[in-house]
């Protein structure tokens, strides 16, 4: 006899899947992370938006997050970013790791809300994930001081959690742009503007045929990429596109 439907469902969820993918993911986004920190030092962008910034917007229910009251402590929080960044990359105790860089990004995220970008708050969600993902059992320093760690698998809703975080960004952001401000032109043509093209590039974008290509792209690409990236058959081709669309953005 078949088995009821919820219990096939369980059983694929808790289906064993090659863990490889949960490195992969565990060693970029804490390389990412640790890059991203280390280029705001650098730069001197901690002092600048987070420092000598007179005033901060705050999020709706977030007000109480303050700045430090003192350059120092600030830096702090940097410093055991950058540490908790390399920890999650090469697995190095690795809870401890994703738990302060999880803290620590969040607060920087919630202290202003001028500075907003939707990735920030992609990159904390998928920040907050981490800690509870077993992405340490493999190729990393704590298998080497854990005995009994290493482990080659994972269960498949923990590729299911991520995946859906990341097609319901690419989604939503379909969705957001059916609105006047997109449809017409007039948001891709502020993106333009702000990104300090020469008159001639300016002339040659804000071509009708260019601006609608751009904006009818967007949207499109937007509301079908996770589809063609989830479909086997599509997924390499999907992954050049949206490889290439995102570096058109940057």
């Amino acid at each position: 006899m078949d088995q009821p439907p919820s219990n096939r469902l369980q059983d694929s969820l808790f289906k064993p899947v090659d863990i490889a993918w949960l490195v992969a993911f565990r060693i970029f986004t804490g390389g990412l992370m640790l890059f991203e920190m280390v280029r705001y030092l650098a730069e001197g962008w901690l002092k600048s938006y987070y420092i000598d910034t007179p005033f901060h917007l705050k999020f709706f229910g977030f007000s109480w997050v303050q700045q430090l009251p003192s350059d120092w402590a600030m830096q702090a929080i940097f410093l055991i970013l950058i540490a908790s960044s390399l920890g999650v990359t090469i697995g190095y105790r690795y809870r401890l790791s994703a738990t302060l860089q999880f803290i620590c990004f969040t607060y920087l995220f919630l202290l202003d809300a001028a500075g907003y970008r939707n990735h920030w708050y992609l990159l904390s969600l998928l920040c907050f994930f981490l800690i509870f993902l077993p992405a340490h059992r493999a190729f990393s320093m704590d298998c080497q001081r854990i005995q009994g760690l290493q482990r080659n698998w994972c269960q498949q809703w923990q590729l299911w959690l991520i995946r859906g975080q990341l097609a319901l960004v690419y989604f939503y952001a379909g969705i957001a742009k059916l609105d006047h401000g997109w449809m017409s032109g007039e948001s891709i043509r502020v993106i333009f503007t702000a990104e300090g093209h020469s008159p001639e590039m300016l002339n040659f974008l804000f071509q009708p045929a260019v601006t609608q290509f751009f904006v009818w792209s967007g949207m499109l690409f937007d509301l079908t990429i996770p589809f063609f990236l989830l479909w086997k058959r599509t997924r390499l081709l999907a992954f050049l596109g949206a490889a290439g669309f995102h570096l058109t953005n940057g």
